[in-house]
């Protein structure tokens, strides 16, 4: 707030604070400051955030880089909210189950398949307006004694359950017209520049401060396992003498959890492994519907 021309500062902390304080914005910092880490070069990606929001004005929804991505983290959360409904029509046709909530979890179970088509096939238009359509039938009504009590009380949480997951999604993505999402996405544009401009600061600083100290944190120790391990050429990583020594050394690369691997262990990996994928060394087990980093 201190610098000559501190505008655009305000601007950043009027659109993302409350009137009492501004612990939010330390807050965006630190996180955008943590996510950049899990990058192979935190700066240049830090420098690609601003770019995702300058989009011109005759763009689409569909032609931004992060939707397909989004539609398919959409797709396996719908594909949730189907299982679930699925369960659901099991139990309910269990010896003294809820057998009212069949055709409510059939019906749930044909709007989530359009809402999937749409998802798979279509484009944020035409998901959109299919979500706007979004209107729970009722559930049956389960009469009193009529079914085993326990069964029913599992079945009403599991229907509730797909409502809830569905009514998430919605509530996330679909509120806004693709229209007024674009407009949004320009408005951020200057507020992300200045946001960026505010963790760069930030990990100069930290960086500074650890150093005077003598201290690494575990994101450091990443890193510097990266600098030893590579080199640059022509504006990529390639491995250095020292990976080249350890390719040498190991027979295998195993990876368990491979879905919790971040992008920077995972250069890490590319630097000490052999090989490609037909003829490589490198073995992954992993769930990609558990994955924390690639959506």
């Amino acid at each position: 707030y201190g610098q000559p021309d501190p505008e655009a500062i305000y601007r950043l902390s009027d659109s993302f604070t409350a009137d009492r304080n501004d612990q939010a914005i330390e807050t965006l910092i630190d996180r955008l400051y943590d996510y950049s880490r899990v990058h192979p070069n935190p700066a240049e990606w830090l420098q690609m955030i601003p770019q995702q929001y300058e989009i011109g004005d005759n763009a689409t929804i569909d032609e931004l880089s992060f939707i397909e991505p989004l539609k398919l983290a959409i797709r396996h959360t719908l594909e949730e909210a189907k299982t679930v409904a699925q369960d659901l029509q099991r139990l309910a046709e269990m010896n003294d189950g809820p057998l009212p909530l069949l055709d409510t979890a059939k019906a749930d179970e044909a709007w989530i398949d359009d809402a999937l088509e749409y998802v798979i096939n279509g484009n944020w238009e035409d998901v959109y307006a299919y979500f706007q359509t979004l209107k729970w039938m009722k559930a049956g009504m389960i009469k009193k004694d009529s079914c085993d009590e326990e069964l029913a009380k599992r079945g009403k949480a599991m229907r509730e359950s797909v409502k809830k997951i569905v009514n998430a999604l919605k509530e996330t993505y679909f509120t806004r017209t693709p229209e007024r999402l674009l407009e949004e996405i320009r408005l951020m544009a200057p507020l992300m520049q200045t946001l960026v401009e505010l963790v760069e600061d930030f990990a100069v600083r930290y960086q500074a401060l650890k150093e005077e100290r003598g201290l690494v944190d575990f994101s450091d120790l990443e890193h510097y396992a990266l600098q030893i391990l590579s080199d640059e050429k022509d504006g990529k990583l390639v491995p250095s003498d020292i990976a080249m020594d350890y390719q040498n050394r190991f027979a295998e690369v195993l990876v368990d959890e491979y879905q919790d691997v971040n992008f920077l262990q995972e250069a890490i990996l590319q630097l000490i492994k052999q090989g490609g994928e037909a003829d490589g060394n490198l073995f992954m087990v992993g769930d990609a519907k558990q994955s924390i980093y690639r959506f």
